[in-house]
């Protein structure tokens, strides 16, 4: 699958509230824009949108998905430009079905700044490859049996054990479980073999094309994804005992999307009025929607919650950064429930903290679908002023009520008991902003936590 990279256990990201928008089409600023589904979504709800096109050999591409993410320059490097910040993507997909200019990727971020990141747009007519339409990602943290050396294919290929390779990033290759037909790929452009590799079935090549490692026995092509961890090996003394354990490894990790954590900042005043909005982000930007200015967002709002911007009428404003561990506190009061039972939870305890139907909906929709599996959650309330601290709000003129939800989620093996918060419905009184989103640990070892 031609599959975008997002370093989800590298990098985390703290977002406050959107709706996709601005990329260098031109945008009806009398149009209403419908927000995009805080989901990990292959494709965009009701896609491919007609009224968002571009054009390419005098032919009409329609968009199906807004703010994919190149994070690796390797990956970046493979793509192949079209002209006016159009790209194609080389070769095939990782499913063995090859790629065309039937899709292809506008560039919102010239080069030479990593992430890149892209709108995809579909030529006009041609139906939704079912690549894309049934996307799926992979890699992240992956369980190994180490110490099984009559495994095929093997669990790990260590990168000392391929002769003649070099390279300071990648220090093995892990199986992601998944195989194709060896000539679906031999004939890729940019394929390379890397070396040959020791294995139960003897000497096999390990060839390397667009962010995959493919071990190679006859007809079969066994995908490997790179990783900078090294994987240990049994002491040769102790081989003979036939030791094997399970362990984590951590890899790159393939999507076809971006994950959008995507919090809502709705604004509500009385009657029409200019804001202006600011984010003081102890963290750092990543992205913002609509285009975050010197002097922070300056706005149109309506009471029933519409942002007009110079680009578009958007229902609310999306932020978001990267912030440290340090920054985190995690709640001493909470719930510990199965993770099939977060949406009854989700039901119970969004409308005591204030949020209205439309907002919960939002906020269910999103956390339902990109909490990774787990036996159990810990759900607890991010208290208002740690949320200040961390992303502090500014708004001009000043908000009569501020209500900020942030849940804190934490993956646990086995279910716990603790104590149970008391929570405070707060009132709407005048102008009031609702901002909704959630923390959630994804590596131990991260010194990041996403704020989504």
């Amino acid at each position: 699958m031609n599959k975008f990279i997002l370093a989800i256990l590298a990098v985390a990201v703290l977002v406050a509230a959107g709706m996709a928008g601005l990329f260098s089409i031109k945008l009806n600023t009398n149009q209403n824009y419908t927000a995009v589904s805080a989901s990990q979504a292959c494709v965009e709800s009701g896609a491919p949108i007609t009224t968002e096109t571009v054009s390419y050999n005098n032919v009409q591409y329609d968009l199906i998905k807004k703010d994919a993410q190149v994070v690796e320059q390797a990956k970046f490097s493979e793509m192949t430009s079209l002209g006016n910040d159009l790209y194609s993507l080389t070769g095939s997909n990782y499913f063995g079905t090859g790629s065309s200019t039937d899709v292809i990727y506008k560039l919102t971020n010239p080069p030479p700044k990593s992430p890149y990141n892209f709108d995809i747009y579909l030529k006009d007519g041609v139906a939704i490859p079912d690549y894309i339409k049934n996307c799926k990602s992979t890699g992240g943290q992956v369980m190994i049996v180490m110490g099984d050396t009559t495994a095929f294919p093997p669990y790990s290929i260590n990168a000392s054990e391929i002769p003649g390779f070099s390279d300071p990033g990648v220090l093995s290759f892990i199986y992601n479980g998944s195989s194709v037909s060896f000539d679906s790929i031999k004939s890729l452009v940019g394929i390379r073999l890397l070396g040959n590799v020791s294995t139960t079935k003897g000497s096999l090549p390990l060839y390397f094309h667009n962010g995959t490692g493919y071990l190679i026995d006859g007809a079969t092509a066994y995908a490997y994804l790179p990783s900078a961890n090294p994987v240990p090996t049994i002491p040769a003394d102790q081989r003979s005992l036939q030791l094997k354990r399970v362990i984590p490894v951590t890899t790159n990790s393939y999507s076809w999307w971006t994950p959008s954590c995507k919090p809502a900042i709705y604004l509500y005043p009385q009657k029409e009025e200019a804001v202006n909005v600011k984010v003081n982000t102890r963290g750092k930007f990543t992205l913002t929607i609509p285009a975050y200015q010197a002097n922070g967002w300056d706005v149109v709002a309506e009471p029933s919650g519409t942002v007009k911007t110079q680009t578009g009428n958007y229902p609310y404003l999306y932020y978001e950064s990267v912030v440290p561990d340090s920054l985190v506190q995690k709640p001493e009061s909470g719930f510990v429930v199965k993770q099939s039972e977060l949406p009854q939870l989700f039901e119970t305890i969004l409308p005591k903290l204030g949020l209205n139907s439309t907002e919960a909906k939002g906020f269910k929709d999103y956390w339902e679908k990109v909490l990774p599996s787990s036996d159990y959650y810990f759900v607890g309330i991010m208290q208002k002023k740690q949320t200040d601290a961390i992303e502090p709000l500014e708004f001009t003129p000043k908000p009569d009520t501020l209500i900020r939800v942030r849940l804190y989620f934490e993956a646990l093996k086995t279910k716990t008991v603790v104590k149970e918060p008391v929570i405070e419905t707060p009132e709407r009184n005048g102008f009031t902003v609702v901002e909704w989103g959630g923390m959630v640990k994804t590596d131990k070892e991260n010194p990041f936590t996403c704020s989504q």
